[in-house]
Order: C-alpha cells, then structure tokens, then sequence
C-alpha cells in the first residue's frame, strides 16, 4: 500500500482470530499516512510493539494507520 505522500507499507496478518492476533507492519520510508484493514477483527484495540510503536498513530479493532518512517510495527491482542 502506498503512503498518502510517498513511500509504502506492507501488511501482513499472520495470525488470525481466535484467542489471539497478530499484524506485521514494514514501513518502506512511509512520507503521509497507510491504513489497514484487518482481515479478522480484533476483540480489544491491539497493543503496539516493537522498534516503530509509535508510528501506530490510530488503532481500533479493525484497522490501524501508520505515519511517516522505516522499519517493523507489531501489533498484538485478542
């Protein structure tokens, strides 16, 4: 998906569901915003994690937007 101004995100849900979910974010110089869908919705707002946590700018049970870097965003819950 490409970013609102430049550069792209990759998502990816690997885990879906059930007691617990998990999405796999690699912004690729992301300039702007990207929003995700999830392909199953979470119980609660997911939790972010890992070394770009804060690009999670928005999160709900169905979708998430990342803004403006490079590198993983993790996102897990249930």
């Amino acid at each position: 998906m490409n970013g609102s101004t430049s550069g792209s995100a990759i998502f990816s849900q690997p885990f879906l569901g059930g007691n617990y979910g998990k999405v796999v974010i690699y912004l690729n110089s992301l300039n702007g915003t990207a929003t995700y869908t999830f392909l199953a919705s979470f119980q609660h707002a997911p939790a972010a994690l890992g070394p770009q946590a804060a690009a999670a700018t928005a999160i709900s049970t169905t979708s998430v937007t990342g803004s403006g870097t490079t590198g993983f965003l993790f996102l897990e819950g249930f």
